[in-house]
């Protein structure tokens, strides 16, 4: 598998619908995409929807946006609920 291990990417991924693919895979990728899909809200979106963890690899321009913002806090919620019922 391309990404099964993320230490060992050595390039950068630039194409819009190539990131999407990988994203919806639920594969961690924000931190191996260019610096403009960093800023792409699409591409911010959907890998939040995977992992709340990717905020800290967007663009800076992004981090104060409504959409995002309530997105992080949403599945970072779910994912507290989430471990919280895992461990009862």
């Amino acid at each position: 598998m391309l990404l099964e291990s993320p230490q060992r990417v050595r390039f950068m991924i630039k194409n819009k619908d190539f990131a999407l693919v990988l994203i919806q895979d639920k594969r961690q990728v924000l931190e191996h995409v260019s610096a403009a899909l960093k800023n792409d809200k699409d591409i911010v979106l959907a890998a939040l929807e995977n992992t709340p963890n990717a905020m800290e690899f967007i663009s800076s321009a992004l981090e104060e946006d409504g959409d995002i913002v309530a997105t992080y806090v949403r599945k970072f919620i779910k994912q507290i609920i989430a471990n919280y019922e895992t461990n009862k």
